[in-house]
């Protein structure tokens, strides 16, 4: 059990980073029990931590532990979804594929975040049309919600009813879970929290909570501290020696019997989902020890089935998963180890929930570690050598696919459209290049207002060359040095090559 210090270190982290957001509820998972709870019973919608649902259901489905069809993670995806057909990025993906995000398909955050609502036919009717993709199909890693979207598809055709009724059926009920749900307006009002985004005065504005739609299985779910923590401790479970199996118990009981065979299948479900098998990122740098000075550390990150997967030298082993809506943003995080998990929600787009609840969680560990440095809970790893631009800096190495998609001519043309609105103020074409988040994420005057920004930082760009460096096929960055100034632009598309995201950084 962690001890009361290592807990304190965890809540004055949390607090301490969260100080401007509109509301912030968090709890400490240790041992069994919910600590240091705050904001407890508040309901948010938290997004991407969906998608551990999603995948946990559609594993349960491969394992024969949900009633419908049999289904196997090695299923073409065409089988189950036909209409995918004419799109052109199907053919050679497997279920798998789209559960350990690696079908290929763009990362596109921004454009399906605002897509929950769509109706089953329009999704039908969009999953026809052709997309772009970043690489060949289970080569490499790159988070796609519109993967998600297909698989929460492919459960209601397996199990044969509708995807949030499944979610409840099989996890949310048998949980206790009854505060969650993903249509809010059957949940209680007076604890609904409201999201905000802080526009480019600093003032906060309130956000819609989309209702539930062909993109639930993405993110719709809505839930508080309080039950997210009985699925963050099922999961501690499923991986602890000798954890408590009521959670299992329960799930099986309501998917068919409590079975001793059923209820070890159940765990290993949740188990599996916390092996990371599609690499992300190797991260190394120096952190600040508990007590005693600087220490040398790396990280490897992984996707797992709706998790993701972290090894520290450290501390160990962690999975969790962020959840990020317009108006939300946050997380979920578990040291299986020491039995210790954290959940920190906050009511703010864009808010970095996943980084305050890493620094968190591993400022507890770290006192836990001083006080303890003989446990076997730690890790016994030579530290890494120190990196080439000197000791101390800390650098993130993303793992990309071994073969990749370059851009198509529509993307380079995406490139000099995007450039030329940024270089004359001319918005003229966006609302033929932008997708539908694009204004809803920031209002359109305040945009023009950032180009104009810019154009004072940067000065005179016409003698600038346009250079683009893409990232697969949807992602490009460029530079452009004026007289005064330069600036640095990011364009990332959405899969059908729509700009979904357009940023300046200025230098």
């Amino acid at each position: 059990m962690l001890s009361q210090t290592a807990r304190e270190a965890i809540v004055h982290t949390i607090r301490q980073e969260t100080t401007r957001v509109p509301e912030t509820a968090f709890g400490i998972i240790s041992d069994g029990q919910l600590h240091e709870v705050e904001g407890r019973d508040r309901i948010f919608r938290v997004a991407s931590i969906t998608k551990s649902f999603t995948a946990a259901a559609l594993t349960g489905l491969v394992r024969g532990l949900i009633p419908g069809k049999p289904v196997r993670m090695d299923d073409a995806v065409l089988d189950w979804v036909p209409e995918l057909a004419e799109a052109g990025w199907a053919e050679d993906v497997v279920i798998d594929d789209l559960l350990r995000m690696s079908s290929g398909l763009p990362t596109d955050d921004p454009w399906a975040d605002r897509q929950e609502s769509m109706s089953h036919e329009d999704f039908l009717q969009l999953l026809g049309e052709p997309v772009i993709r970043d690489f060949p199909a289970g080569t490499a890693y790159r988070y796609a919600n519109l993967g998600y979207a297909v698989a929460g598809l492919i459960i209601e055709r397996a199990a044969q009813k509708p995807f949030a009724q499944l979610i409840d059926e099989v996890f949310l009920t048998p949980l206790g879970m009854t505060s969650s749900g993903f249509d809010v307006r059957k949940l209680d009002a007076d604890r609904l929290v409201t999201g905000y985004r802080r526009n480019r005065d600093g003032d906060l504005e309130p956000q819609d909570i989309s209702l539930p739609g062909a993109f639930s299985a993405i993110g719709g779910l809505a839930s508080t501290v309080g039950d997210l923590a009985l699925w963050v401790q099922a999961q501690i479970d499923a991986v602890s020696p000798g954890g408590d199996d009521s959670a299992f118990r329960a799930i099986a009981a309501a998917t068919g019997e409590d079975t001793p065979r059923r209820v070890r299948l159940w765990r290993r479900v949740l188990a599996d989902q916390q092996q990371p098998v599609r690499a992300m990122e190797i991260t190394h740098g120096t952190s600040d020890a508990a007590h005693g000075g600087p220490e040398l550390f790396a990280v490897s990150g992984g996707y797992g089935l709706g998790l993701r997967c972290y090894f520290d030298t450290r501390f160990g082993s962690f999975a969790g998963h962020s959840g990020g809506y317009p108006g939300f943003g946050l997380h979920m995080r578990w040291h299986a180890a020491t039995r210790t998990g954290v959940i920190l929600f906050t009511a703010l787009t864009g808010y970095p929930t996943e980084a305050v609840t890493a620094k968190a969680l591993e400022a507890g560990l770290a006192v836990q570690r001083h006080e303890g440095p003989s446990s076997p809970v730690w890790p016994r790893a030579e530290a890494p050598t120190a990196t080439p631009t000197g000791p101390g800096a800390g650098m993130v190495f993303p793992v990309r696919s071994v073969s990749a998609f370059g851009p198509s001519d529509r993307a380079l043309e995406l490139v000099r459209i995007a450039e030329n609105m940024i270089r004359t103020g001319d918005d003229s074409a966006a609302d033929g290049v932008f997708s539908m988040n694009v204004d809803l994420d920031q209002p359109r005057q305040e945009r023009l207002a950032a180009w104009a920004a810019a154009r004072e930082h940067t000065g005179d760009t016409e003698k600038s060359l346009i250079e683009p460096h893409f990232t697969g096929a949807s992602s490009a960055q460029w530079t452009v040095t004026g007289t005064l100034g330069s600036r640095t632009v990011t364009m990332t598309l959405n899969p059908y090559e729509q700009i979904q995201g357009l940023s300046i950084k200025l230098h």
